[in-house]
C-alpha cells in the first residue's frame, strides 16, 4: 500500500535549532507561533527489481539412492511387528508373498492403532511405536547371532518375495 503525504493548508515550518547552553539574550518574543508537530512521511524510493539467480544444483545418484534406502528402511521399521508375527505363521503354514505382505501390513497397522488408542497424542504414540519395532528388531538380532537354525532375515526376505530357500 503506498504511503501519500496528507499536506496541511496552512503550516509554518520552524527549523530546528540545536540548543546550546548559553543563554540567548537578544531573543525577543514578539509574536507567538502556533506549530502542529505532524510527523514526516518519508517516501521510500520504490526498490528495483534487479534480476534474481537461483541456482539448482541437480542432485546425484547418491541422493536417489540414500532417499530410497531410507524409504525401505522406514517401511521396513514400520512392519516389523507384522512382519515378525506373519513369519512366526509362516514357520507353521506357508503362505504366499502378497498374503504374507497383506497380513504384515494388517497387523502392523492394528499394533500401531493400539499404541495409539493406549497413549495420548500421536507423536508419543509413534515414538513408543517405533521404539517397540526396534525392539522387536533386536529380538530378530539375538536370535539370528545365537541359533543354529540359520538365517532369519534372509528366510523372512525369502517369505516376503515369494522364494524358496
Amino acid at each position: 500500500m503506498p504511503l501519500t503525504p496528507i499536506e496541511p493548508e496552512e503550516t509554518t515550518v520552524v527549523p530546528f535549532q540545536e540548543p546550546t547552553h548559553e543563554p540567548q539574550k537578544d531573543l525577543e518574543v514578539t509574536d507567538a507561533v502556533v506549530l502542529e508537530i505532524e510527523p514526516e512521511v518519508e517516501l521510500s524510493p520504490s526498490p528495483t527489481t534487479a534480476p534474481q539467480i537461483i541456482i539448482e544444483r541437480e542432485k546425484s545418484l547418491a541422493y536417489y539412492v540414500g532417499f530410497g534406502f531410507l524409504t525401505l528402511l522406514a517401511i521396513t521399521f514400520f512392519f516389523m511387528p507384522g512382519i515378525s508375527l506373519v513369519y512366526l505363521v509362516h514357520k507353521i503354514n506357508p503362505l504366499n508373498a502378497p498374503t504374507a505382505w497383506i497380513f504384515a501390513a494388517v497387523l502392523s497397522v492394528i499394533v500401531w492403532v493400539l499404541f495409539k488408542v493406549k497413549i495420548a497424542g500421536i507423536k508419543r504414540a509413534s515414538y513408543f511405536y517405533l521404539c517397540f519395532c526396534l525392539s522387536i528388531f533386536t529380538i530378530l538380532l539375538i536370535v539370528y547371532f545365537t541359533s543354529d537354525s540359520g538365517n532369519i532375515f534372509g528366510n523372512i526376505l525369502a517369505m516376503l518375495t515369494g522364494t524358496t530357500l
